[in-house]
């Protein structure tokens, strides 16, 4: 059997590649945003003036949009360096990948064949895991859910106190809310939890005024 000690330094090895990885990821993006800000422009203009305007705000969204494979490059790397640290089920002789390894310590058993290979503790049903994850990320994206909402709103406060502050980058006005909009929609399909309705609402209509203000904007 595998002990406790065993499992928890795996993890925290995974989590020495993962965190570096993953700052260094989000420091890439705003790295890249600020970039962005000081080339934007001249390009943009460079665009309409060889294709026309459709063409250049086309430019702008794609920009922008391009920060993400920045950000998701890096993990999918990490990732896969982490499968490394996959363990062997002493009773199958599976691969038990170290994402599952929270249910491991949490029931004490196989995720492939059931059997229990981890010593100490109580033995739990898988099926009590699945509920306990179940909930513990409703709670989380009912409390995240809400961040991409509160950003799109600050940048509309924002841009009625001051019309000039995202003159360079407009877009900036409807991405958040769009996220918000998408991701909460997602998860109120999935669940039919109607308490993500009020998530989706709020980014539905902050991402409704955004494209109005992103219109008079330019």
């Amino acid at each position: 059997m595998l002990t406790e000690q065993q499992l928890r330094e795996m993890l925290a090895r995974r989590n020495r590649t993962l965190l570096p990885t993953m700052l260094g990821a989000v420091g890439g993006v705003f790295l890249y945003f600020a970039v962005l800000g000081l080339v934007r422009e001249p390009l943009v203009t460079l665009v309409v003036r060889k294709a026309g305007p459709i063409a250049g705000e086309l430019t702008t969204i794609a920009l922008i949009f391009s920060a993400f494979p920045m950000f998701l490059v890096p993990s999918c790397i990490a990732e896969k360096y982490v499968a490394r640290f996959n363990l062997m089920c002493p009773a199958c002789d599976r691969v038990i990948p170290i994402i599952r390894c929270r249910r491991l310590l949490l029931t004490r058993t196989c995720p492939e064949c059931g059997e229990r290979i981890l010593e100490g503790g109580r033995v739990r049903h898988a099926a009590v895991y699945k509920r306990y994850e179940a909930v513990r990320t409703r709670r989380m994206l009912r409390t995240w859910g809400w961040v991409w909402p509160v950003l799109g709103g600050l940048a509309l406060i924002w841009h009625w106190l001051d019309p000039t502050g995202f003159q360079n980058c407009p877009q900036c006005l409807w991405t958040s809310p769009l996220v918000g909009m998408v991701s909460a929609g997602w998860v109120w399909l999935r669940t039919h939890d109607l308490r993500f309705a009020s998530q989706f609402a709020a980014s539905a209509v902050l991402f409704c005024v955004g494209v109005r203000s992103f219109w008079q904007a330019l």
